[in-house]
């Protein structure tokens, strides 16, 4: 019996170690998984949901923190509007042919124009009438909508991160209940996102 209380003993002392090293260990994945420096994770969970598993404001800036990187294109820390309207440009142009068709242009149309555009639609923003938009044709669309400086709340021309944040969460909250579900999340990912 003495031996095996010495023995037990023995063991405590390695036990916690052991288990400080997994608790380590474990901290050390979560926090690389989201390190953009690793390499971005912006899955769904990468946005901390709240307990019924939306995504509400504070869970929101916490994961896209890391794609705000992908949006600054010269590093400088805000959001020039060319520097939004290249991003965008960019994710929407599918086949790389630097021209966006009308399916091409649909999700922009949808998610971010339709509630700023006055009815306006691809064929207006066509206006050398080719059936595709330049890039040029694609950033007139946006001014002409007002979405940037609606953003732009403190009227400086660019968007600071948090500008930048508090306007695509309201965009990914299509129901506009105020949270991001799973659903709206996986519907405009490619958008504002990946």
């Amino acid at each position: 019996m003495q031996q095996a209380l010495s023995f037990l003993g023995q063991i405590t002392p390695t036990m916690k170690i052991l288990t400080y090293l997994f608790k380590y260990l474990v901290f050390l994945l979560i926090i690389f998984s989201i390190s953009p420096v690793i390499g971005q994770n912006t899955g769904y969970f990468s946005f901390i949901p709240n307990m019924e598993g939306d995504i509400d404001k504070d869970g929101f800036d916490i994961g896209y923190h890391s794609v705000f990187t992908q949006w600054d294109n010269n590093g400088d820390g805000n959001i020039a509007d060319t520097e939004f309207y290249q991003i965008i440009f960019q994710r929407l142009d599918t086949n790389g042919d630097q021209t966006l068709s009308e399916e091409e242009f649909a999700p922009a149309q949808k998610y971010l124009l339709d509630p700023y555009s006055n009815g306006q639609t691809f064929r207006n923003y066509d206006s050398n009438g080719d059936n595709k938009l330049s890039p040029s044709e694609f950033e007139l669309a946006f001014n002409i909508s007002g979405l940037f400086n609606r953003h732009d709340t403190n009227r400086d021309g660019m968007l600071t991160r948090l500008e930048l944040h508090a306007m695509v969460y309201r965009l990914m909250d299509l129901d506009g209940n105020g949270v991001v579900d799973k659903r709206e999340f996986d519907r405009v990912r490619d958008l504002y996102i990946d």
